[in-house]
């Protein structure tokens, strides 16, 4: 190899190295460094299945009691599941820097 062809490997190396690095921040032009967010282990459990039902007629207190387990369970699914979509679109959007 030729002097020429050495320094010029010289100078082009280092920049090529500084390429690795770069390839792998974040798309935050800022220069701080992006944390990844964790959905909390709460929001991923699965929605409570309905009550099963005794095999016979139920009292008027029975159905309101069951039917009241039953109405809290899906209120409680419906707020964990907007709750869980929020979060995803908080990962999603993470580097960007507007709405979108």
């Amino acid at each position: 190899m030729n002097k020429q062809a050495a320094l010029l490997l010289a100078a082009v190396l280092p920049c090529l190295a500084g390429c690795a690095t770069l390839s792998t921040q974040s798309a935050d032009t800022s220069g701080r460094a992006i944390d990844p967010a964790s959905i909390p282990q709460s929001l991923k459990q699965p929605c409570n299945q309905v009550v099963d039902l005794p095999a016979r007629e139920l009292l008027s207190a029975e159905t309101a009691r069951l039917w009241g387990r039953d109405r809290a369970s899906l209120g409680e699914c419906g707020r964990r599941h907007g709750a869980l979509v929020k979060a995803i679109e908080a990962v999603e959007g993470q580097g960007r820097k507007g709405p979108v």
